[in-house]
């Protein structure tokens, strides 16, 4: 009997899901390359907070074998974002190239075809040196060899790991099974012919291993240094409870906290506590998306999630002179740009009419309780509203303050804390960047690489000034300190 996968998907979906809001039909029993084991690989969007997502579910129908991948947008957001640090795009792949069974995905398809054809973000030096390193330890390991067993089981590994360090330290998407190869052929249609002709052949892929090494630096073993863990420190037999620390022990260093969430360091990691974790889905997915430097993800375990230190000091931090050089403050204007150019995260940013209405919240608020002058609030108010126009939403960070900007040798080296980033104004992003800092305006305009409107990154700086000070006295901060708020409110007058 005839099968038709797409009227079974749609109706089993229709079966289960009678809510949904879009599904899509994917993996290879749409293609070309449909077999007889081929079965359905269902992506399904439910209603925000359905109590059913998220999960995945494996089933026969019609003859069938079916793969369903049940989501909510939010939990749809973070599983992308999952997809990402291993350089894996397999629920991306499956949304930008299933065929809608029911509803309208188009705008989440957008979004991850956008991904997909941007490729993975570049890979740190610390892991590209580790590629290398593992490529060039193989190679030692087969060409030595002298057991002919053991000689086989090196070579599949080393086999299999050419491809993978090829895909890898090419920048490229990787894989298994039968996407190891996909995306090798994708890469390099050549090599990848060389790649399986190597299959049985130790030799061939020794000659494919220093190929692909010398692509990308040569082998690499002396000066090859990656800092181990200690263990957990517990007392030891009459080990007493002085107040001296133990040996070995980093310090821990409360960042910030306050009544939503606190950052603590310890060595060179950083633990972020949020209660709301929707930010946190955010921060992980914008940090894998984002084109620019970010922070490496180390561990999840809600609600902590900790991340890597960068390298590099602070651009800037409001209320200090900055010490970075024209040079640096124009590398932060060109990094901005690399992220505003990049493809849209599938989140919405704030509605100009939530701003609008904030503004006037915050205004009545700071008159009714004289914090400023009347006559400071409204002034700052009118300028504000130049920033309440319609603009080309692009992937912003959302608080681009000068201290989430790490800086050495007058080159960006990180961008750390994104849990505001969404779609929303670039003007926004380069007015936070020079609040408090209208000195070196000219010099990230420069690095931006195109002109913009002045006029309107002012404004965000009345704008952004105004929404903040309540905010930040309830939260035991002080925008009355030499350079902050207070300080770019007064200077519009």
């Amino acid at each position: 009997m005839h099968r038709d996968p797409l009227t079974d998907a749609r109706d089993l979906v229709a079966e289960l899901f009678p809510r949904n809001r879009w599904a899509v039909l994917a993996g290879s029993v749409t293609t070309a390359q449909r077999t007889t084991g081929s079965d359905l690989d269902i992506v399904v969007l439910l209603p925000e907070g359905d109590g059913q997502v998220p999960h995945r579910d494996s089933r026969h129908f019609r003859g069938w074998p079916v793969e369903l991948f049940v989501h909510d947008e939010q939990s749809l957001s973070h599983y992308l974002a999952k997809d990402l640090p291993g350089r894996r795009p397999i629920m991306h792949r499956m949304v930008a190239t299933g065929i809608p069974v029911s509803g309208d995905p188009r705008r989440w398809q957008t979004h991850c075809a956008a991904v997909l054809a941007a490729g993975p973000a570049p890979l740190p030096a610390h892991q590209r040196a580790q590629a290398r390193y593992h490529l060039t330890d193989l190679l030692d390991d087969l060409r030595h060899a002298t057991d002919p067993g053991e000689r086989t089981v090196i070579a599949t590994a080393a086999w299999t790991s050419a491809a993978q360090q090829a895909l890898t330290l090419a920048d490229h998407w990787t894989g298994t099974s039968k996407w190891l190869l996909r995306e090798l052929r994708d890469l390099d249609d050549e090599l990848a012919g060389r790649w399986l002709r190597a299959h049985d052949d130790p030799a061939a892929i020794e000659n494919l291993i220093e190929e692909i090494l010398d692509r990308h630096g040569g082998p690499l073993f002396d000066g090859f240094h990656v800092a181990g863990e200690h263990p957990d420190s517990r007392p030891g037999p009459g080990s007493g409870s002085g107040s001296g620390e133990s040996a070995g022990v980093a310090e821990v260093k409360v960042v910030v906290a306050h009544d939503e969430r606190a950052t603590l360091r310890v060595g060179d990691v950083f633990l972020k506590v949020d209660g709301d974790q929707k930010r946190t889905d955010v921060e992980i997915e914008a940090m894998a998306l984002a084109p620019i430097p970010t922070p490496d993800v180390l561990w999840r375990k809600p609600p902590v999630l900790a991340i890597a230190a960068v390298p590099g000091t602070e651009l800037g931090h409001l209320g200090r002179p900055s010490t970075a050089s024209p040079a640096a403050w124009a590398a932060a204007g060109a990094a901005v740009r690399k992220l505003h150019d990049a493809p849209l995260p599938p989140w919405q940013g704030p509605r100009l009419d939530d701003i609008a209405a904030d503004l006037e919240t915050e205004c009545e608020w700071l008159v009714a309780n004289a914090v400023l002058p009347t006559e400071l609030i409204t002034r700052n108010r009118e300028i504000a509203q130049a920033a309440l126009r319609p603009w080309a939403p692009v992937f912003t960070h959302g608080d681009l303050q000068t201290n989430h900007v790490f800086i050495e040798d007058d080159e960006v080296t990180g961008v750390i804390d994104w849990s505001e980033a969404a779609r929303g104004d670039a003007l926004y992003d380069l007015a936070v960047l020079t609040l408090g800092y209208e000195d070196h305006l000219d010099d990230v305009i420069a690095g931006y690489g195109t002109d913009v409107d002045r006029d309107v990154i002012r404004a965000w700086w009345s704008m952004r000034s105004l929404l903040a000070v309540r905010w930040l006295l309830a939260h035991g901060f002080d925008p009355s300190t030499p350079g902050c708020e207070f300080d770019v409110l007064r200077a519009r007058m």
